[in-house]
């Protein structure tokens, strides 16, 4: 996960002091790469630290006053991604730090950026057909995690693992998430600090705090519970079912009723699964994932999740639409969504707060957060640029780095921490939620079985949750069939990985 800022500068800074000692006893790096030590006249030497920025961190270098041009996600919806590139100054928070950064290291390094946008949210089969024939003149792609699936195995992306220039393990690379997407050794679309978007696909709760006072509870107490490890499901549905009223007069629950908890029911298995520790499949010694749904106590847990979604009438399960509506008109008590619909949000008429989504019990360890495949925007470097990849690995790892000190504060700390969240409680969960983001492989390839998708075994877990059955029936019929689906996908991938390495 992305790590707290201050963290992530700390680390960072410790790795550059080691580094320079490297550098220093080598000798082989010009002496602006050293530690400078300077003398006062009335103090000891004194060593400075150098800031940590591109030039400081990678180097100099002149690449020419090539452009890296990027394909960007941008089809006017929430998943736009806006954070790669920016035309001029317009006085906003996000667009201005983009600015900012790029127009420096363009400046720095001689290079210019440029973009095209996709228009559309998905759009695998056009990316695919273009690459595959010569026509994509893009040097950089993003996309959603369902679509990069789809594109990687048919050969339409590079294994980033084999491009030696970009500096994968550096922790300007959100490793965890990375490490999380690798398939048989093989990585071929990624997360880092130069792009913000990633983050904001986790799924989180929101709560209704005016709710919260009506049926006798203190929103202090809430937060209390989470920020101590004590925020549990029990907990949470209990709080729902005081909460749901039949306001409309309808007979039964009705779109019109005061609810306690409301989801997405496309995805709300996964939440809940996800937030119990719950994996439909994990990796192996050999970074191959195998199907583990159904070892152990696990099927009973997930059982237990659907009791829970169909206890009584506080809760609603629909589609996003009529999800929002109900709690955007303060008829809701909780709603589990992803963290980007809190910047609509604060146009929302809901005094709200932010919470982690709870752990099953009280002898989970830590919480558990669903990055959402659909909503997830990830990059990659599509096959046939081979020949500039040091350059637009240079320029990746630079935009990296160089967010330290431009996006990466504007975001997280203005935005995020600060315009998005109504209070400091709710900053605080948010350090909870992107530190414990996870991707479920069985999740990012859902697509149609001539794309390997394995998803024939969340679709049929998701219509068993919602219709409140047992899920031991999906996982004894489809377990073996999404072990057949896996090893295809390893196989292909690997086989794409060693053609390009030659």
């Amino acid at each position: 996960m992305k790590k707290a800022l201050w963290i992530r500068f700390l680390t960072l800074a410790l790795a550059l002091v080691m580094l320079a000692g490297v550098i220093c006893s080598c000798k082989k790096n010009p002496p602006e790469e050293e530690v400078t030590t300077v003398k006062d006249t009335e103090t000891d030497a004194v060593t400075e630290e150098k800031e940590f920025n591109a030039l400081n961190v990678l180097g100099e270098n002149d690449l020419g006053g090539d452009t890296i041009k990027f394909y960007l996600r941008s089809y006017g919806g929430i998943w736009d991604v806006s954070s790669l590139y920016a035309d001029t100054i317009l006085s906003d928070t996000i667009n201005d730090a983009v600015y900012t950064r790029n127009e420096h290291l363009k400046s720095q390094y001689n290079f210019d950026i440029d973009m095209e946008e996709s228009l559309a949210q998905f759009y695998p089969t056009r990316i695919v057909t273009q690459v595959m024939s010569g026509n994509f003149d893009s040097d950089v792609l993003t996309a959603s995690g369902y679509d990069m699936t789809k594109i990687a195995v048919q050969g339409g992306l590079m294994d980033l693992n084999n491009i030696d220039a970009l500096r994968l393990n550096e922790t300007w690379w959100n490793n965890t998430l990375n490490d999380q997407m690798t398939i048989g050794n093989t990585l071929y679309y990624a997360s880092g600090d130069l792009m913000c978007e990633d983050n904001m696909a986790v799924r989180c709760l929101y709560f209704n705090k005016t709710l919260a006072n009506s049926i006798g509870t203190n929103p202090a107490d809430i937060y209390s519970m989470a920020a101590e490890g004590k925020w549990t499901m029990s907990e949470m549905f209990e709080l729902a079912s005081k909460c749901y009223v039949d306001k409309d007069g309808v007979s039964g629950k009705s779109e019109g009723d005061v609810f306690g908890f409301t989801a997405q029911k496309v995805a709300v298995h996964y939440v809940f699964m996800t937030a119990a520790n719950i994996r439909i499949t994990e990796k192996d010694e050999n970074d191959v994932p195998r199907v583990v749904l159904g070892k152990g106590s696990d099927t009973d847990i997930v059982d237990q999740i659907s009791t829970y979604l169909h206890r009584d009438d506080s809760v609603y399960l629909e589609g996003d639409g009529l999800v929002h509506k109900s709690f955007r008109s303060n008829s809701a008590l909780f709603m589990t969504e992803v963290l980007g619909t809190v910047v609509s949000m604060r146009d929302w008429d809901v005094k709200f707060g932010i919470l982690p989504m709870p752990k099953y019990s009280n002898e989970q360890e830590n919480y558990h957060h669903f990055a959402d495949g659909n909503c997830l925007n990830l990059l990659a470097i599509p096959t046939g640029i081979n020949a500039r990849l040091n350059k637009i690995s240079f320029v990746l790892d630079a935009m990296c780095v160089e967010s330290g000190k431009t996006l990466n504060p504007a975001f997280y700390d203005k935005c995020l921490r600060g315009r998005y969240a109504y209070d400091p409680e709710s900053a605080d969960m948010i350090d909870i939620i992107l530190d414990s983001m996870f991707v479920e492989n069985a999740n990012l390839f859902k697509g149609d079985s001539a794309n390997d998708g394995w998803g024939i075994i969340q679709s049929e877990l998701n219509a068993a949750v919602n219709a409140g059955s047992t899920i031991k029936n999906v996982v004894d019929t489809y377990g073996t069939a999404t072990s057949i689906l896996i090893a295809k996908t390893v196989e292909k991938l690997k086989d794409i990985s060693i053609a390009q390495s030659y």
